[in-house]
C-alpha cells in the first residue's frame, strides 16, 4: 500500500475588540482602530499513521498556559495529540496583550476552531520541493524593490541594472576569496 499524505488548512480570525493594551512596546498603548485583521492559521498534515497541527498566530507571544489550553481543546475535539501540536506567533508588536479583557481565553477557542476546521479539510496532497536559483530570486527582489522606488522617480531598469552590478561583484568576491 503506498504512502497517502493528508493535508487541511484553515485561517481564523482573532483580531480582539477595540479597547484591549496592545503589547510589544515599552509604554501603554491601546488598540483604537484596525488596520488589518490578525489570525490563527493552521495546518494540519497525516501520513495515515500520525497526525501533526501547526499553528501560526499573528502575536508578538502567548503564555504557556493559553497554548496549553489551546493543546487540551484541540485534543478533545479532534484526538490530536498535545506533542503533536505546534503553536508559534509572527512576533507582531501590535497585536493584543493576551492578559488583557479575557483574550487569552478567546485565543485558546479560536486556536482550537483553526485546528478543527484544517481537520475537517484534510484532503489528498502531495509534498514537493522546490529549487529556485539565486539569481531569479535576486531579480524578484529587486522588482520589488523596483516597484517601491518607482514612486520616487527610480526606473526599474535602473534598479535592475544595479542589482546585476552588485550581484556579479559579490559572485567575484567569492570566487576569489575561496579557499
Amino acid at each position: 500500500m503506498g504512502y497517502r499524505l493528508k493535508a487541511g488548512a484553515a485561517a481564523v480570525d482573532i483580531t480582539p475588540h477595540l479597547g484591549i493594551k496592545i503589547s510589544g512596546y515599552f509604554e501603554e498603548r491601546i488598540a483604537r482602530d484596525i488596520h488589518d485583521p490578525l489570525f490563527a492559521k493552521a495546518l494540519v498534515l497525516n501520513d495515515g499513521d500520525a497526525t501533526l497541527a501547526v499553528v501560526v498566530c499573528d502575536l508578538i507571544g502567548v503564555e504557556r498556559k493559553y497554548l496549553d489550553e489551546a493543546k487540551r481543546i484541540v485534543y478533545e475535539r479532534t484526538g490530536i495529540a498535545p506533542s503533536n501540536i505546534l503553536i508559534c506567533c509572527t512576533h507582531t508588536h501590535t497585536g493584543p496583550d493576551v492578559d488583557d479583557m479575557g483574550y487569552g481565553e478567546l485565543l485558546t477557542r479560536k486556536i482550537a476552531d483553526a485546528v478543527q476546521l484544517a481537520v475537517n479539510r484534510l484532503t489528498d496532497a502531495e509534498l514537493g520541493v522546490e529549487r529556485e536559483d539565486a539569481v531569479l530570486r535576486l531579480l524578484r527582489m529587486y522588482e520589488a524593490l523596483a516597484s517601491v522606488l518607482k514612486r520616487y522617480g527610480v526606473t526599474a531598469e535602473e534598479v535592475l541594472r544595479r542589482g546585476l552590478e552588485l550581484y556579479a561583484a559579490e559572485a567575484e568576491r567569492r570566487a576569489f576569496t575561496r579557499s
